[in-house]
């Protein structure tokens, strides 16, 4: 996939955004109710944000009705009159303060709400749209774009936690991330895999995702191999795990010993193929996003299934999942009535060949002591064959959740976000 194709869409994407939020800062100019008079309409220079007057009141964030310790309400919204109306209301120091209507057993009650806080978080699919922005990566990438891994210091990760927000705030921009000079931890104790190396590195993150493979799993050839990621042929673009029914966010994989010819890693961002497949081919987007494939694993006391499409379409909390694991499929047995089968299976062809690409992949021999880190969603891992003959590969994995990767993410940004992105500015 040429870089210089799909670069304009990502471009205007990102300048989209900017101009979004730009806008989305302006200082209002009227509050004023809706035309059903069920809603209080803020308006900052034609931009109209409309707040229905249960939500406002739901929101309030008063210690009367929200718990200034856990953050937690103390009020629900099918517990609000459906009359409910305001006295009065103004618009004064970057606030919208509302005085609500007493009625029999139910007193008078004042409101207020940061103004910034109600557009940023407006129920409405612009407001949608626009929080999902705000956490768009910020490049989707192949070899022209992101010749190298971004590479981060293991000593600062675990001891600093500003180092461990650009580490991963380079993840959820970019999918996938290494990190060196991690001890080599070759044996490890029966009973003893939270105090892998590994395990450390994932526990900075948030708890490890166990699987039936255990909280850490080995990755070296063996006879009669369970998975074909413990042989020694090669591995093409794959997602870890799509037959589960939350396949993890995060992968980390420490190379441990590598003295094997061949067995190079190397990945590709499936985001960006995605994206382009939208705006080239938007059939065949729509048909894998709409067909969905059977995933299935079975051995070793196992027997698991899911179905799932290759293209997840996006919510708020993601663009996009792309479920991408051929070794592991079954028979289609869901397939929507009039679906063209002939296109469907064109589509899957054309989104093979693109993940197999030279041009769509970044390449790196890991070395012992050398751990990559990538979102297991997005971005998809291969390795290339190699000969036990010629000696060892053992690399040591393990998984955390999206949902505790983006907790820790966002934490992290709240406190340094701002400086980092003063120093980018900088450059």
């Amino acid at each position: 996939m040429e870089a210089s194709r799909a670069a304009p869409l990502f471009a205007s994407r990102r300048t989209a955004v900017a101009a979004a939020v730009a806008a989305s800062t302006l200082p209002p100019t009227k509050v004023l109710f809706s035309a059903d008079n069920r809603s209080l309409v803020v308006d900052h220079d034609g931009d109209r944000s409309e707040f229905h007057f249960i939500w406002l009141r739901d929101n309030c964030v008063c210690p009367e009705c929200r718990d200034p310790h856990s953050g937690q309400k103390k009020i629900n919204a099918f517990d609000i009159a459906p009359t409910i109306e305001p006295e009065s209301w103004e618009l004064a120091d970057g606030r919208v303060r509302v005085d609500w209507r007493g009625r029999p057993g139910r007193p008078a009650h004042r409101s207020s709400y940061e103004l910034q806080w109600l557009i940023a978080h407006r129920p409405t699919s612009q407001g949608a749209k626009l929080r999902a922005q705000r956490e768009a990566p910020s490049l989707y990438w192949d070899r022209s774009t992101l010749p190298r891994i971004p590479v981060f210091e293991h000593a600062a990760y675990m001891a600093d936690d500003g180092a461990l927000f650009a580490a991963l705030d380079a993840l959820h921009n970019v999918g996938v991330i290494m990190l060196r000079g991690v001890p080599v931890d070759t044996e490890q104790p029966a009973g003893a895999e939270e105090r892998t190396a590994v395990a450390a590195v994932a526990k900075r993150i948030g708890v490890i995702q166990e699987t039936f493979y255990g909280k850490t799993f080995d990755v070296r050839s063996v006879p009669e191999a369970r998975n074909v990621a413990y042989t020694s042929v090669e591995l093409p673009p794959h997602t870890d795990l799509c037959y589960l029914e939350a396949p993890p966010g995060v992968q980390m994989l420490h190379a441990l010993v590598t003295d094997a010819r061949g067995g190079e890693s190397y990945f590709v961002d499936a985001h960006r193929i995605a994206f382009e497949f939208e705006r080239s081919h938007p059939a065949e987007f729509d048909v894998l996003t709409r067909v969905p494939l059977t995933f299935h694993y079975k051995s070793s006391g196992q027997t698991m299934r899911f179905v799932r499409p290759l293209f997840a379409r996006g919510d708020a909390n993601e663009p996009v999942h792309v479920n991408w694991s051929p070794p592991f499929e079954g028979p289609l047995t869901e397939v929507p009535p009039g679906t063209d089968m002939g296109l469907f299976y064109k589509a899957y062809a054309r989104f093979h060949a693109a993940t197999m690409a030279p041009a769509a992949a970044v390449q790196q021999r890991l070395t012992p002591g050398e751990l990559v880190m990538f979102l297991n969603r997005r971005v998809l891992h291969a390795r290339r064959a190699f000969d036990p003959s010629t000696g060892t590969r053992l690399l040591r994995g393990t998984y955390v959740s999206l949902s505790d990767f983006k907790s820790r993410w966002r934490t992290l940004r709240q406190q340094f976000g701002a400086v980092a992105r003063g120093a980018a500015a900088g450059q």
